[in-house]
């Protein structure tokens, strides 16, 4: 997920052959382990920062 993260700030609004790339979020695309595991992840950022 972090990965997905870093490559959409990268990436987005990069010049790609004459035209300007924008990343964007797809949830249509995503199914639900991904959903659980993003939600996951998330939780274990919040909580080591506190």
């Amino acid at each position: 997920i972090q990965q997905a993260r870093n490559a959409k700030c990268h990436l987005d609004d990069m010049n790609f052959m004459g035209s300007i790339l924008h990343i964007c979020y797809a949830p249509e695309c995503e199914s639900l382990d991904d959903l659980r595991e993003k939600l996951n992840e998330r939780v274990k950022q919040t909580l080591s920062l506190t």
